[in-house]
C-alpha cells in the first residue's frame, strides 16, 4: 500500500520520485498552488545578464501522493514532448510553472548521482544549462535533442522476478544510476523515436542521461532556421529566373 511504499522510499534515502506537469499556458491567474514537497525543488535560474531561460510552460501539475513525496530524496517532472509527427526527439531539462522553474526527473537523478546541491543547475543565454562541469545545450524552445545511442533494450535491465529471486549479482548496481518502472505493453506510455523504435519513458531518460554523462549531443545551431529560409529563398529565385 501507499504507506509501505513511502516507508521503503524513506528507508532507501536515494529515491528520486517523478511527478507530472501538463504542458501549456494558462489563460488567467488560476494556477493551482503547488505543495511544499514540490516547491522545495524550485530553481534559481537568472542568467549573468539577469534574463531567464525560455523553458516550456506548464498549466497544471500532478504531484506524488504526500507520504511518498515527503520520503523522496528529490522530485522531478516526468513530462515528454513528442513532435507533430509523433516522434520524440527532444526532452525539456526544465519547465516553468507560473514564474517559477522546476527540474526534470532526469536532471534530478543526475544531480543526485553527481552529489550536487539543489542550486547546482545554472543557465547561460549562450551556453544553455550547466550542471557543475556538465553542459546541456538547448534549442530555441528550451529543449535538448536526445541522441539515441542504440535501439530499444540497449541498456542493461533486470526483471522484478530476478530481484525477488535474488539472482542479480551483488555489485550490479554499484556506482550506477538505476531507473525503476514498467515496460510491459499496455502498462506504461511508449514513445516512437525518429528511427521508428518504440521506447518507454525510462529508456528515453536513460539515453538523455547518457548524453549528458558522456557530453555527447545532437545540436542545432540557433541560426539554422534563418539559414534554411535563406536557402529556400535562393532556390525559389533560381527557379523563377
Amino acid at each position: 500500500n501507499d504507506m509501505s511504499l513511502a516507508l521503503s522510499v524513506d528507508q532507501s534515502g536515494t529515491v528520486i520520485v517523478p511527478m507530472e506537469f501538463k504542458p501549456g499556458d494558462v489563460l488567467g491567474e488560476n494556477l493551482e498552488k503547488l505543495p511544499e514537497t514540490i516547491t522545495r525543488e524550485k530553481l534559481s535560474l537568472a542568467g549573468p545578464d539577469g534574463t531567464f531561460p525560455d523553458a516550456p510552460p506548464a498549466m497544471a501539475a500532478i504531484a506524488p501522493i504526500e507520504p511518498v513525496a515527503k520520503s523522496a530524496l528529490a522530485i522531478g517532472f516526468n513530462t515528454f514532448f513528442p513532435d507533430e509527427d509523433g516522434s520524440l526527439r527532444r526532452v525539456a531539462p526544465v519547465m516553468r510553472y507560473g514564474t517559477d522553474f522546476y527540474p526534470s526527473f532526469g536532471i534530478q537523478v543526475l544531480r543526485e548521482f553527481l552529489n550536487l546541491q539543489r542550486d547546482a543547475l545554472k543557465w547561460d543565454p549562450q551556453a544553455g544549462y550547466q550542471l557543475f562541469k556538465a553542459r546541456i545545450p538547448l534549442d530555441d524552445e528550451g529543449k535538448t535533442f536526445v541522441k539515441f545511442t542504440g535501439p530499444s533494450g540497449s541498456f542493461k535491465s533486470y526483471s522484478a522476478l530476478e530481484v525477488f529471486l535474488g539472482s542479480i549479482p551483488d555489485n550490479a548496481f554499484d556506482r550506477k544510476i538505476v531507473l525503476l518502472g514498467v515496460n510491459l505493453s499496455g502498462l506504461g506510455e511508449v514513445f516512437i523515436t525518429p528511427g521508428g523504435e518504440r521506447m518507454t519513458g525510462l529508456e528515453i531518460w536513460a539515453h538523455h542521461l547518457s548524453n549528458i554523462l558522456n557530453q555527447d549531443f545532437i545540436t542545432r545551431p540557433r541560426w539554422a532556421d534563418k539559414a534554411e529560409w535563406l536557402f529556400l529563398l535562393m532556390a525559389s529565385l533560381v527557379v523563377i529566373l
